[in-house]
């Protein structure tokens, strides 16, 4: 009952150990793997300039916020289809008639060299100007335990709670998806503490991002 009132009101909630803590470790092996870099080897982590091409800045800007274009590793498969993470949806959804999505990971390595590009970003994933605002939900795996100091997901649950009458007072052509950081400034930005294993489902409605890894070698 407190998970769901916790969801209702905060537009997020976390379901601890979705997958055993052995399996997203594993889990975050194969990403290392799959990335060509090594955990324990810093230097490895930065890519050289020279694999971005000419132009395509976006390629870039992917790279800076960690995304990783790993999509059918039969490890995801395993984690998307564990019965922990399926009943989750189901209670979100109340429907067990439900079809598996597919996205990528995200690497968070430290912030430096090429990577620095990255800034702590707020975002939504839908319209946010739509009159009437589509219903969405969005799970993010854990693969390794979080410390704030490396970064992450961060949102703001103030906002979630408020996000109708805050919408009413936009300025006319404000941006649908990337709020200026004084439209939010009031309400406090938090970063969630998660374990390995852990997952954490929120509402699309949630303004959310990705914090900075402000350490070198973690």
């Amino acid at each position: 009952d407190a998970d769901w009132l916790h969801w209702q009101r905060n537009g997020y909630v976390i379901v601890k150990q979705a997958i055993a803590r052995e399996q997203a470790l594993a889990t975050l092996a194969q990403v290392w793997a799959f990335t060509g870099k090594r955990f324990d080897q810093p230097h490895t982590w930065l890519r050289p300039d020279s694999d971005f091409a000419p132009g395509w800045s976006w390629q870039l800007d992917q790279y800076a916020k960690g995304m990783v274009e790993m999509y059918h590793h039969q490890q995801l498969w395993d984690n998307r289809t564990a019965e922990r993470i399926y009943d989750a949806f189901v209670d979100v959804w109340d429907v067990e008639q439900l079809w598996v999505s597919i996205d990528r990971v995200n690497l968070n390595t430290p912030t430096i060299g090429n990577r620095a590009t990255l800034g702590s970003f707020m975002h939504w994933d839908i319209d946010i100007n739509q009159p009437v605002l589509p219903l969405r939900a969005h799970g993010l795996l854990m693969l390794c335990d979080t410390a704030i100091e490396t970064g992450g997901f961060q949102c703001v649950p103030g906002l979630f709670g408020q996000i109708d009458s805050w919408r009413t007072q936009r300025a006319p052509g404000s941006h649908p998806h990337d709020p200026a950081p004084e439209e939010y400034a009031r309400f406090a930005v938090e970063q969630p503490q998660l374990q390995a294993g852990d997952m954490l489902i929120f509402n699309t409605h949630l303004l959310h991002g990705i914090a900075k890894n402000l350490t070198q070698d973690q």
